[in-house]
């Protein structure tokens, strides 16, 4: 079995949460002896990290050919790179259904009659389809055209499902599954006094909700809490955000730390109280599975799919409105030593048991080869 990814970043690139989803899936995938080549860019990768562009390079993801590019959305190298490889491939995994090469790969992909798995990755959620809405529109028409009912597409909700069969064919074919992690060494540290956000700068992410919220949480005010937020600020939404905290006098109680990855990304994870994911919109959220990971709760929104935090006594699960926001954060204040230990020791087993990939890389090659077998018949 040979499957080639298709993907605009991928690691050591920390360009959000799709390069470490595919990257911890591909090096686990290739782990159980399957041919697994990797074409992607240079997007968001530092010079220090040594990468050779335009090359082929051998490494615990099989095979890794990291293109240069002159426009990130139609990278051409990398385009016809994946056309080429397409020869000696049996099944292509795509990742974005807006980015243009994915949907350049699938059409010739399907004139080849080879098996597609295609991320979404949260692409079609309603609030995500709000931004640019013309141009998505008359995209998801041609891809309604081109592909019709032929994709496997890797949903990691129910509601991601019906995302898709809503916009592209109610007809298509589904792998329903979570984004599995890589197994991350646990930090040993004592959590500070601080919450956390970690993400993209982008509205959908609702951290203005955020920032009114521990405005209204007399506790958190009150309190020796800070609120640190990590990710690149540097766009209109990341101004927006920096002006609302001045508008707010909550220069004191914020912290922006700017972009973080590795080590330092997971060692904030590790330092900080509660995990907190306001977003409008998530179709999964990796972040989350990197939080429990360290063994730190998490309060998240409905417009995710995390209700099982609240299940598993690992977190809150509430609306994402400052008013119930602000109720979510005093009762994490709230907790006593003894039920604040056991949030982070339900945690850190919840990400174990339930979304570890030396598990979860069995259901995905179960999935492969089923496919392949259906259109082999």
């Amino acid at each position: 079995m040979k499957i080639l990814y298709v993907i605009g970043s991928f690691y050591p690139s920390q360009g959000g949460g799709p390069s470490s989803a595919i990257s911890w899936l591909v090096k686990f995938v290739h782990r159980q002896g399957v041919d697994t080549k990797v074409v992607t860019t240079n997007s968001e990768i530092s010079p220090d990290r040594n990468i050779i562009p335009n090359i082929w390079i051998k490494n615990e993801f099989g095979q890794v050919c990291y293109h240069s590019f002159r426009s990130m959305q139609l990278p051409v190298r990398m385009t016809f790179s994946a056309l080429w490889q397409l020869r000696n491939t049996d099944i292509v995994h795509l990742n974005s259904i807006f980015h243009p090469p994915s949907l350049i790969v699938a059409a010739i992909a399907l004139m080849m009659r080879k098996v597609i798995f295609w991320d979404p990755g949260g692409e079609l959620a309603s609030e995500a389809l709000k931004y640019g809405s013309l141009k998505k529109h008359i995209y998801l028409k041609l891809v309604r055209f081109i592909v019709r009912d032929k994709p496997y597409y890797h949903t990691t909700s129910k509601q991601e499902t019906e995302d898709v069969k809503k916009n592209i064919n109610p007809n298509a074919r589904f792998f329903e599954a979570p984004n599995y992690i890589d197994s991350i060494d646990r930090i040993s540290c004592e959590p500070k006094k601080q919450f956390l956000f970690l993400g993209r700068f982008h509205p959908i992410k609702g951290i203005e909700n955020l920032l009114i919220a521990i405005g209204l949480s007399e506790k958190f005010m009150n309190s020796d809490f800070s609120l640190v937020i990590a990710g690149d600020h540097q766009n209109d939404y990341g101004a927006y955000i920096k002006g609302l905290v001045d508008d707010l006098h909550l220069g004191s109680k914020v912290k922006f730390v700017g972009h973080v990855q590795d080590t330092q990304k997971f060692t904030l994870f590790a330092e900080s109280y509660f995990f907190i994911l306001p977003s409008h919109s998530e179709n999964f959220a990796n972040v989350v599975t990197e939080s429990l990971s360290q063994g730190t709760p998490v309060i998240a929104s409905t417009g995710t799919p995390w209700k099982i935090l609240e299940d598993n006594k690992s977190g809150y699960y509430c609306s994402n409105q400052p008013e119930i926001l602000a109720r979510a954060i005093d009762q994490a204040l709230n907790l006593d030593v003894e039920s604040y230990n056991k949030f982070r020791t339900n945690a850190f087993a919840l990400v174990i048991d339930h979304f570890g990939m030396e598990k979860g890389v069995h259901k995905w090659i179960d999935a492969y080869r089923d496919a392949l077998s259906v259109a082999l018949k």
